[in-house]
């Protein structure tokens, strides 16, 4: 099939270079890329037209565009995951691991309302309450 365009992003266009009879295009829009294939939009009468091709080669064809849809979708989010890391529910009942869970101040803004009512790094907060927090050292 005769793919017209391969873009990155969605138009409005930025930069555009032609190689062969592929404009490979790069578009102001971050949220995804698209595939212009010569008759997907219109009726062809060109061999090399997506209307042309038979339904199982066409329907591989959107297969591919969904498969790749998720591949990046997976991989960005294994990279997001591993710089940022996962929220891990952390259960109830330790008793029979014999251990307290806690949240620990790890870093306090300087200037912040934090580090102006006193929570310094390194604090462990052991009880939450409406209007105050009770902190231990």
């Amino acid at each position: 099939m005769k793919v017209e365009e391969f873009g990155i992003g969605y138009p409005p266009k930025i930069y555009g270079k032609k190689f062969g009879n592929t404009l490979y295009s790069l578009n102001l829009l971050p949220f995804g890329a698209f595939v212009r294939i010569l008759g997907d939009e219109e009726s062809s009468d060109n061999e090399g037209s997506f209307t042309k091709k038979p339904i199982w080669q066409r329907a591989l064809i959107l297969l591919g565009g969904v498969v790749s849809f998720w591949a990046v979708a997976l991989i960005i989010i294994i990279f997001v995951a591993g710089l940022a890391g996962v929220p891990t529910a952390v259960s109830d009942d330790f008793s029979q691991a014999g251990k307290t869970p806690y949240v620990q101040i790890l870093q306090v803004s300087p200037h912040s309302p934090a580090a102006q009512s006193g929570i310094k790094p390194g604090d462990i907060i052991s009880q939450l309450q409406t209007t105050n927090y009770k902190l231990t050292r």
